[in-house]
């Protein structure tokens, strides 16, 4: 990564060993997202008036106009 190519050359200045460092951080990141966004879902699922169909939402409506 120590020179960069001149504007539309299409060449890209990234060693093997960089782009197996940057794809083993993001594989590595994979399962706590992917297990993070399950439970996020999982517990959205436990209100399903959480989108504003619901009662309080009426209220708000009222006192807001």
């Amino acid at each position: 990564m120590a020179t960069s190519a001149a504007p539309g050359q299409g060449k890209i200045d990234v060693t093997p060993s960089v782009l197996y460092q940057v794809s083993s951080k993001v594989a590595g990141q994979q399962d706590p997202l992917d297990r993070g966004i399950k439970a996020f879902l999982d517990e959205l699922a436990r209100y399903p008036d959480g989108g504003g169909n619901g009662f309080v939402e009426d209220g708000l409506r009222v006192t807001l106009g």
